[in-house]
């Protein structure tokens, strides 16, 4: 459980900032958007002092952020319908910047990228979530309005397919290493 004082949410605010900010950008949000958003995260948790309720707040802050920023996209766009797997997910691969050099990353983050393209928007969602953002299973699928196993299901079949359309062994080496079943 988190306490937020006044030196405790710029803590958090510091330590969170980027990840949903990627997360965001990863929705198809505008830099100016996402920052909003965020920043009406942290206004929100900061009024409202809920911490003591709250048990993961990596998880908190990615699920307010998500439900602000459909908020957003659902006053903007003025439809009456909101279908929530009509919002792209777009992911940069930036955990290979520790693993490989500079020459053979750049192919490799092509390779990858263009392996991630060939998913849909929600197995691209899921695997960020699960693989980079280290959410639980339950966690995702409350984000995604799925249950757990279905989100077990749509990350392991986006990791499959993934892998059947990898070629070089080097990049499955690499596929296994970022993305363990």
């Amino acid at each position: 459980m988190y306490r937020i004082t006044n030196t405790g949410s710029f803590c958090l605010y510091e330590r969170h900032v980027n990840d949903l900010f990627n997360y965001g950008i990863g929705m198809g949000f505008s830099e100016q958007i996402c920052m909003d958003a965020i920043h009406d995260v942290f206004c929100n948790l900061y009024v409202n002092k809920k911490c003591e309720e709250i048990l993961n707040i990596k998880y908190y802050l990615f699920s307010s952020l998500k439900n602000r920023l459909i908020d957003i996209y659902r006053s903007s766009s003025k439809l009456s319908t909101f279908d929530i797997e009509s919002l792209p997910f777009a992911v940069e691969v930036s955990i290979l910047d520790t693993i490989i050099a500079d020459d053979e990353q750049a192919i490799l983050r092509a390779s990858v990228e263009k392996l991630m393209a060939s998913l849909t928007n929600r197995q691209r969602e899921a695997i960020y979530l699960r693989y980079m953002q280290e959410l639980s299973y339950e966690e995702i699928g409350i984000l995604l309005d799925m249950t757990p196993e279905s989100v077990r299901k749509l990350v392991h079949r986006g990791i499959e397919k993934m892998r059947d359309k990898a070629k070089s062994s080097s990049l499955l080496l690499i596929l296994s290493l970022l993305f363990p079943l």
